[in-house]
């Protein structure tokens, strides 16, 4: 072979080779190289649950409701002559239609009023009996009705008189309640000014009343 075409075989297969083994190592690194991760906002959202909703307990109004609670009362039983104004204490239970925040029913309390063993009344008042209730917590009442009274005095002498008066009476109550609720419990308290008129004498007195109740 004549030496120029050696020559020139060089020339055009030497660049050839050379820019063959330039590439490799390139397509080599594309092919093994790993794939970028996604984006963290991406991802993110991917695992991302939503939240529970918070559980909140819903007002459901009652048609009916009935409540109990206990009493303490301070006033004057004009039944015994020359007594003081004297401590009471009992039990109470109203029951009524609802209409949302107001009730309209029946109530009744029995006390002991004046020093037990001594001089003392029993006391059972029957009653028409309004209650109402505002969203925020204020309560509101009002009660109408007799007051059956069983009266004893001790004697030195004799023992026990006994007497018997029916007295009608009307009371006012305000304090703090919860709503009347066919799903929760209901609990109240309140101060309760109250008249009585026994004999022809007006008999004031004052109550803390509370309890609790609740829908149907």
């Amino acid at each position: 072979m004549p030496h120029h075409r050696r020559t020139l075989g060089r020339a055009v297969l030497g660049p050839i080779v050379g820019l063959l083994l330039a590439s490799s190592p390139a397509a080599l690194a594309d092919d093994v190289a790993p794939s970028a991760p996604p984006p963290a906002d991406e991802t993110w959202t991917e695992e991302e649950e939503a939240a529970p909703e918070a559980v909140v307990l819903k007002f459901v109004p009652s048609r009916f409701a009935y409540d109990g609670g206990v009493q303490l009362s301070y006033g004057f039983n004009p039944q015994f002559l020359g007594s003081p104004a004297w401590v009471g204490f009992g039990g109470r239970f109203a029951w009524g239609r609802t209409w949302t925040d107001h009730r309209l029913g029946f109530g009744a309390a029995i006390s002991f009023e004046g020093p037990l063993g001594i001089q003392w009344t029993n006391v059972l008042e029957l009653g028409v009996q309004w209650d109402y209730v505002h969203p925020k917590g204020l309560y509101l009442g009002a009660s109408l009705g007799p007051a059956l009274m069983l009266n004893a005095d001790l004697k030195a002498s004799s023992g026990y008189d006994l007497s018997f008066d029916a007295a009608p009476f009307v009371a006012f109550r305000i304090g703090w309640s919860q709503r009347f609720s066919l799903v929760a419990r209901r609990f109240y308290i309140a101060v309760e000014p109250r008249l009585r008129i026994v004999d022809g004498q007006p008999a004031f007195l004052a109550a803390l009343v509370f309890g609790s109740g609740r829908g149907i």
